[in-house]
């Protein structure tokens, strides 16, 4: 459908535009809000948004009758929180307080505004196997695959690779 078609080539610009703003400064004043944009929204995960935009906009475009979009779009923002949340963490969990600039390199205000408090109520390594198993849980939803699905098809593999090595 054309509207479709219209949603994946915006898609696709604005990764074009994200990735000229976040990577150089040949966007011109779109570009430079673009980047301050997404670095202050998830820090220096920015540098992965314009491949994802891009990705979701071909994505569209060759599967437009994509099965289950809610679940799909559910299952990437739980990962892209978790990712985001995890870069917080992993920087040192600057403050709130310290303003946007401080959480440019971290996970931004979105890393911040999740991980900070739950840091404060799990601790550190609490919180970061809940956004593991957060993240985790949005590949599945993303997948469409259930986590028994995924221990026996790695238990499967593990077998398969244990006998091609024993016959070598």
């Amino acid at each position: 459908s054309h509207a479709a078609d219209a949603g994946a080539i915006a898609l696709i610009v604005l990764g074009v535009l994200c990735g000229l703003g976040v990577f150089s400064d040949t966007a011109g004043p779109v570009g430079t809000a673009l980047d301050n944009g997404a670095t202050a929204l998830v820090g220096s995960a920015a540098v992965a948004l314009p491949f994802l935009l891009g990705a979701a906009g071909i994505l569209i475009l060759f599967r437009p009758k994509m099965e289950a979009p809610l679940r799909v779009a559910t299952g990437g923002v739980l990962a892209a929180v978790a990712s985001v949340c995890l870069l917080h963490l992993a920087t040192g969990s600057p403050e709130l307080a310290g303003g946007v600039d401080g959480l440019r390199d971290a996970g931004g205000l979105i890393g911040a505004v999740v991980a900070v408090p739950l840091a404060s109520a799990a601790g550190t390594a609490g919180s970061v196997v809940i956004f593991v198993s957060i993240g985790l849980l949005g590949l599945l939803f993303m997948s469409g695959l259930s986590l028994r699905d995924v221990i026996t098809g790695v238990a499967r593999g593990a077998t398969a690779l244990g006998h091609g090595a024993k016959n070598q």
